[in-house]
């Protein structure tokens, strides 16, 4: 029998990079359940354009990236 899992709480959320620019908005208005610093958040399918669009605007480095290749 399968088992339902318990649904955490979700939470109204916006995520924002780490610039201070109003450009920097990656998601707004979504549902998330509580995280805590240091989480990872994943997101599938964003495309090339993710990393070319990185910089080193206002004085924050760009980050490591991790690369999944699937066939």
């Amino acid at each position: 029998m399968k088992q339902e899992k318990k649904k955490s709480p979700q939470f109204r959320s916006v995520i924002f990079g780490p610039t201070c620019d109003s450009l920097d908005c990656i998601a707004h208005s979504i549902d998330l359940p509580l995280l805590d610093i240091g989480d990872i958040l994943w997101f599938p399918d964003v495309g090339s354009y993710t990393n070319a669009s990185a910089s080193n605007f206002n004085g924050f480095q760009t980050k490591k990236y991790i690369f999944i290749w699937k066939n």
